[in-house]
């Protein structure tokens, strides 16, 4: 074997490490966020009931008398997630607007392919629990 092939393929072994160091960062946050969604998106509202009738030692007849307060919270603050969400991506879209101008043909691609990776990770979010009645 000559140096140089030696050297192309320790080369070719850091590459490849380097590349599973990445894929398994990448694949750790994406697991790590959908942790976090789902933790604030559907289990809020048993979570909560069950931590306060732990916690404060609620009778059966407290638990039923404070659920319907815990259901209407849970869905409050849904929708104030919700909302807050939504203005997140209306002031970035308009940061985009903004900063697209400045750019130059090349950077306003990636700018693109950024908002676009960043749609695509939305979509990954789980759906909000239903409504309480």
């Amino acid at each position: 074997m000559t140096k140089a092939l030696k050297w192309q393929i320790a080369l070719a072994l850091l590459v490849v490490f380097f590349a599973g160091i990445a894929i398994g960062a990448f694949g750790a946050m994406w697991r790590i966020h959908a942790l976090i969604v789902e933790r604030h998106a559907g289990h809020f509202r048993g979570r909560m009931s069950e931590h306060l009738r732990r916690e404060l030692q609620l009778t059966d007849q407290q638990f039923d008398t404070i659920r319907p307060i815990v259901d209407r919270t849970a869905v409050e603050l849904e929708k104030i997630r919700s909302e807050t969400s939504q203005r997140v991506d209306q002031t970035m879209r308009q940061a985009h607007d903004q900063i697209a101008p400045h750019l130059t043909a090349e950077q306003k691609k990636r700018l693109d392919e950024l908002e676009q990776r960043h749609v695509r990770g939305m979509r990954h979010r789980p759906p909000p629990p239903p409504d309480a009645p």
